[in-house]
């Protein structure tokens, strides 16, 4: 379980100890106690937080399948946003849930992941859909990669260049190359045009 807080990965434990009584868990606070475990255990199943204070969820995806090919991951997010759970999903996730979502979800979600299915829930998977059935014409956030996904998110979240560029692990250079595709593929012209419509997607917020 990957959360920095502790509170939250007890209670979670707690959900899951009721309804799978054999299971053993591990803790890791950030990304880099996570991938160490990865490394040194063997694990069947990571549930990470969508919102790590020391890397993007995305980076650890990429990161943790790079380790250990087959261990599947479970996202737990704040944000109920379908664009989190579709790039958690590209990014080789195996299931997304809020953590709002009812104790017997995220039962459901482990299960069906242990098992070796992909889980996500009723409302994102309609929310998806409709999303697919939009107009083709129109800019859409789902053309951009996994990486101008983390970027368009580090600037709208106010961001410099160069903290994005920190944050990432990237130089400010490569983060304005892909600045510059963002504005293209989204048809924007500013850095303020890009935080409107942010808020307007609803793409800034926890998780």
């Amino acid at each position: 379980m990957v959360d920095d807080y502790s509170a939250l990965r007890q209670r979670l434990q707690k959900i899951l100890c009721e309804a799978l009584p054999e299971v053993v868990f591990g803790d890791a606070r950030n990304a880099r106690e996570a991938l160490d475990l990865s490394v040194r255990q063997s694990w069947n199943l990571v549930l990470l937080d969508a919102a790590l204070p020391d890397c993007s969820y995305l980076e650890v995806l990429k990161q943790l399948r790079r380790q250990c090919r087959r261990l599947p991951v479970l996202v737990l997010s704040l944000n109920d946003e379908v664009l989190y759970a579709y790039f958690a999903l590209k990014s080789g996730a195996k299931g997304y849930v809020t953590k709002q979502s009812a104790p017997e979800e995220l039962v459901t979600a482990v299960r069906k992941v242990l098992s070796g299915g992909t889980y996500i829930s009723t409302t994102l998977a309609e929310k998806l859909a409709c999303r697919l059935d939009s107009e083709p014409d129109e800019p859409s956030q789902e053309g951009l990669s996994c990486r101008e996904f983390e970027v368009f998110r580090c600037l709208a979240s106010g961001m410099s260049l160069e903290e994005a560029a920190g944050w990432l692990s990237l130089s400010p250079k490569t983060v304005s190359g892909y600045r510059a595709r963002i504005f293209i593929k989204l048809k924007l012209k500013t850095k303020a045009e890009l935080a409107d419509y942010a808020i307007q997607h609803g793409l800034v917020g926890p998780g």
